[in-house]
């Protein structure tokens, strides 16, 4: 496409690799000496950024101030006092740090299950200090949590923390601007009505509303009434009801770009941070925001200040001491243990142990239905031996659940046999690296081409009744979703065609630009489609060895932005 090949760039120089040193990080409680670097500007923006707090919720995650026993004794014949102003919400960090706002509900951009991010103005602990800093503040309530839960979740903070002040705010992630993540010493928030509440905190720079997450661009995880979900099958829609009109055939080429574009600013994403050392296994759909302007703009140049990772509480870094989780990874010899030489030297030991991945602060996490058969086994556990026939233990799992038990048991063993992983016992580590994301990313790319996850394919293969509930049911789709990676080789066939085009449960093509393969008009079609099943095929295969790299699909993703008319 004109304009593009020589404006696409990566930030870091050729063959240079930043590793992330995070030991001062680490040691180090809090952040004391001022804000990170502050060489970006960008924005932290939840998927659900439309929601504001209500006021029972934030009620019921802080503890309820006692009233006075004496209030139904004050006397009603007083003059009426003056209007007194609004008290302001408050949180102060314990380095003096500190932000208000009017009220309890402004200034919410969304909701997790252990951490709420709200913008505003970060203050400097004194005034005379500086001026306050636009912040993006993601903050993690301690109250009702039980010590376990609040260890982990200080862990997870404390992670987030460190890697963006290693990281130094050097794209594709945020600028970290203050931190408080020890939970001994928490922040304190304090609503309007004086009642104050314990919590972690970590604030970054923020991003605008000229930034969109992946999975609200693609239509997957919620779209707006003001935006339009960016997918081939509404495209294909759009193109029919303008009844292939000039200008209808035009807008389909423009959407069928922006997804073209958006999946290259990913790409580019992660290759530029595994140079920087971290791996991030949950930033495909979720965790990555790509801005609009480069999106719609066709001529614009890709680069790294279109794209941030955000989240990284559950990254892996790459570091330059392997520090093994156990004794038992020690060799013989004495030397410390070395990733396959498939991986090159940008890996990282990973315990399978969740206590060992907390104290290792390595804790990864990924996307449901984008997550390869390793990254399973790593997150949730590989058993050692296949489970014993049902005669043999009266609990042992039978039809799908044993089919699944066994196939990570012989994914164990393979792993095992190519040096992926190692050790015995409570001190089994894996190695993981940049095939473990080339399969996320071949995984993106088929749901992109097929517009939609692959779940509901997986679930008719299986049998599943076609009931929303059924197959929404948590305990479902778990079950089908690990019986997919355990038996990758059989689902890999069954869900695409040998040239990576998506196929439905019968065997039948399922992309729906497959409509307009041949068709006069739409030349581009079939190409583009093919380049994009290239890749996804390749990247899905289940030997490591075998997906390619992340800059070969790179150079695919230039080749099919160049077929577009």
């Amino acid at each position: 496409m004109s304009g593009l090949g020589g404006g696409v760039r990566v930030d870091l120089p050729e063959g240079q690799a930043m590793t992330v040193t995070e030991e001062d990080a680490f040691a180090a409680e809090d952040l004391k000496n001022g804000p990170g670097s502050t060489t970006q500007s960008a924005f932290y923006m939840s998927p659900h950024s439309s929601q504001p707090l209500e006021p029972d919720v934030l009620r019921s995650q802080i503890v309820s101030a006692p009233q006075p026993s004496n209030a139904h004794n004050i006397s009603t014949s007083l003059p009426p006092a003056a209007p007194t102003p609004p008290t302001p919400a408050v949180l102060t960090l314990q380095d003096g740090h500190h932000a208000t706002w009017p009220d309890d509900e402004v200034g919410w951009l969304g909701h997790g299950t252990r951490a709420s991010v709200r913008r505003g103005v970060l203050q400097p602990p004194y005034e005379g200090q500086g001026i306050g800093r636009d912040a993006a503040f993601k903050i993690g309530w301690l109250a009702d949590m039980e010590a376990r839960l609040q260890q982990k979740v200080a862990r997870e903070f404390e992670v987030e923390g460190a890697r963006l002040r290693a990281l130094g705010g050097n794209s594709p992630f945020l600028s970290l601007l203050a931190v408080n993540t020890n939970r001994r010493r928490p922040a304190i928030y304090t609503n309007t009505e004086g009642i104050q509440a314990e919590a972690l905190c970590v604030a970054m720079t923020p991003l605008g509303e000229d930034w969109v997450e992946v999975g609200r661009l693609f239509g997957w995880t919620g779209v707006s009434e003001m935006q339009r979900a960016y997918s081939l099958m509404e495209a294909l829609q759009r193109l029919e009801e303008g009844a292939y009109s000039d200008e209808a055939i035009a807008a389909f080429v423009d959407e069928v770009t922006v997804i073209t574009r958006a999946l290259y600013l990913i790409c580019l994403a992660h290759i530029a941070a595994v140079k920087r050392g971290i791996l991030h296994f949950d930033a495909f759909v979720n965790n990555v925001m790509v801005r609009w302007d480069a999106l719609l703009s066709r001529n614009a140049p890709l680069t790294l200040d279109d794209v941030r990772l955000l989240d990284l509480a559950n990254t892996i870094a790459i570091r330059p001491k392997i520090r093994p989780p156990g004794p038992s990874l020690h060799p013989p010899d004495g030397h410390a243990p070395t990733p396959p030489a498939f991986m090159g030297t940008r890996a990282a030991l990973v315990p399978l142990l969740d206590d060992r991945k907390e104290a290792e602060r390595q804790i990864p996490d990924s996307t449901r239905w984008l997550s390869p058969p390793e990254l399973a086994a790593l997150c949730r556990g590989v058993p050692d031996v296949p489970v014993p026939p049902p005669a043999a233990s009266e609990a042992a799992p039978s039809g799908k659940k044993r089919r699944a038990w066994d196939g990570m048991a012989r994914l164990g063993g393979k792993l095992r046999a190519e040096g992926v992983l190692l050790g015995e016992g409570d001190s089994r580590a894996m190695w993981v690296g940049q095939p473990t994301l080339v399969w996320a990313f071949g995984m993106l790319s088929h749901m992109a081409m097929r517009s939609d996850c692959p779940d509901s394919t997986v679930f008719d293969i299986h049998g599943v009744d076609n009931d929303n509930d059924r197959r929404t049911q948590e305990s479902v789709v778990q079950l089908h979703e690990r019986l997919m990676v355990a038996e990758w080789d059989d689902h890999h066939s069954r869900l695409m065609t040998p040239t990576g085009q998506p196929l439905d449960h019968l065997g039948s093509l399922a992309s729906p630009i497959e409509q307009l393969r041949g068709q006069s008009g739409f030349e581009w079609a079939g190409p583009w489609a093919d380049t994009l099943g290239t890749i996804s095929e390749r990247a899905l295969r289940s030997a490591q060895q075998d997906r390619g790299t992340l800059e070969e699909i790179r150079v695919e993703l230039l080749n099919a932005l160049s077929i577009l008319p």
